[in-house]
This record gives C-alpha cells, structure tokens and sequence, in this order.
C-alpha cells in the first residue's frame, strides 16, 4: 500500500514438470501497457504448442486413469478431450502467437463498432491468413498488403460494419487493424512493440473510471432512477479511480498473478 497505489500478489505452486510445460507456450509479444486510454490488453501463447500440451496431459489420464470413484468425471472428460483435440486444425489457428487490441475510445449508445483503437494478431506466417483473407472476401487481394509499407483503407463494401473506417497493415510476425482513421498513423508501431521476456501470457489494463461510466450507461436508465444515488456515488469514485492492470505469467513454480490499482 501506498498513497496512491495497491498492488497484489497472488502465487500458485504446480508440479515443476508441469510448470516448466506452461512455460514453453507464452510467446514473447509485448504485454499490455499503460496509458491514456480505456483499455489495453494481451495474450500471448502459441494456439498450436497450446493445443499439443493438452493432448499430452489428457492423453496420459486416458493411458493411466484415475482409480478413486470420485474422479470418474475426470477420466470420461480426458477421453472426450482427446477426441476433439486429435482433430487436425487449420494451419492457419495453429500459426497463431497472440493477440494485442488497445481501446482508445467506446460509445456505448453507439454499439461495438463505435469503439476506435487497434488491433494486433501476432502469427509466424502473415502472408498465409492474407492468402485466406484474399479467397474469402472478394476484392480482398487488391489491396496487396504485402507489399504495402503503411496502412491500408479497407473499401466499406468489403466490411460493412456501420460506417466504421478500417484500415489494416501486414508485418513480419504480426497482421493489424486500426479502428478510425486517426489511429492508423500509430499501427505501425503497436504491431512492434518491445517484446517480453517475463512469461506474461495474459494482460490487461484499463481505465476503471471510464469503464465504470461505460457499465452504468449499460445498466440503462431503469437501474439509475430507481437507484437515485447511483450517479452521485459513481461520479465519487470516478474523482479517485485511476488504472487497473492484471498480469498472468508462468514461471519456474507455477503462477504468479499481480495486480495493481492506482488512484488520482
């Protein structure tokens, strides 16, 4: 605790075999980060590694099953997993390394497409998810991501999402979308961000006032005037909340979860 922040940590001990396996799936893309915006937020493991260390795990409860009555479940679920991970995945969902998206702004009355900000899909092979890209939606292969060196405008009747502007930019290591014009001079940059190297695989941070703000616009009019102080408590706390950020990672015994709330 100090004057202005409260930061948590949480630790789960595992099986050093098993923590060890955990480890190998986190990729090195970069974590969530802070700053002034709603959300930002990552996840970083291999789809295709993940996928073969659960067929691994299940695979030897099939082969040596639990004995005690009460864990029966358990086995018949091993089964049942095995079935549905033995079926092939696309080579594209096992390219996969992680997602990134930052949230710059939300209109609730407007909907999700309303939301304006960027998106990062972090793949070992770009070109391929372009190439599939291109065969699904007519006209795709025009725009010649791959040879493109800034952002590309996707034409509204490709994505008819309510007028929404998208534009989209092929990496190295990652494919990226900026929702509204004004952030397409920064997707270049949100795709190469600095890597990790703490074995975070999943990250969030956001805004816990805005988002407040955001939940009390959902919970609709009905709620506020039934609740008459609901505003006044809300702009209260919006006064004081400052960010929150969540990391999850692996390491060499198991989980760690931190947490970190500051105040204005």
């Amino acid at each position: 605790l100090t004057t202005d922040e409260i930061s948590t940590r949480y630790d789960l001990e595992l099986e050093s075999t098993l923590a060890s396996g955990l480890s190998m799936l986190v990729t090195d893309i970069p974590v969530a980060t802070e700053g002034d915006f709603l959300l930002s937020a990552s996840l970083a493991i291999q789809v295709g590694k993940l996928r073969n260390f659960a067929l691994e795990q299940f695979s030897s409860i099939v082969a040596s099953p639990y004995q005690c009555e009460h864990l029966q479940d358990f086995n018949q679920n091993a089964v049942e997993m095995v079935q549905q991970l033995n079926i092939p995945m696309p080579p594209m969902v096992n390219n996969l390394n992680g997602l990134r998206v930052r949230m710059d702004e939300f209109d609730a009355a407007g909907g999700p497409v309303q939301g304006k900000g960027l998106v990062a899909l972090h793949v070992d092979k770009p070109e391929m998810f372009i190439g599939m890209a291109s065969m699904m939606v007519p006209g795709f292969d025009g725009l010649d991501l791959a040879n493109q060196s800034e952002p590309v405008r996707i034409p509204q009747e490709m994505l008819p999402i309510g007028g929404v502007e998208i534009f989209a930019l092929m990496g190295k290591t990652a494919i990226g979308a900026a929702i509204g014009e004004q952030h397409a001079a920064d997707l270049g940059d949100f795709m190469s961000g600095k890597a990790q190297n703490g074995g975070t695989f999943l990250s969030i941070s956001h805004d816990m006032a805005k988002l407040m703000d955001l939940q009390s616009t959902y919970s609709g009019q009905d709620y506020q005037q039934t609740h008459g102080y609901h505003r006044e408590i809300q702009e209260a706390y919006a006064d004081i909340l400052g960010r929150s950020l969540v990391s999850m990672r692996f390491t060499a015994d198991g989980l760690a979860i931190d947490s970190t709330m500051t105040f204005k």
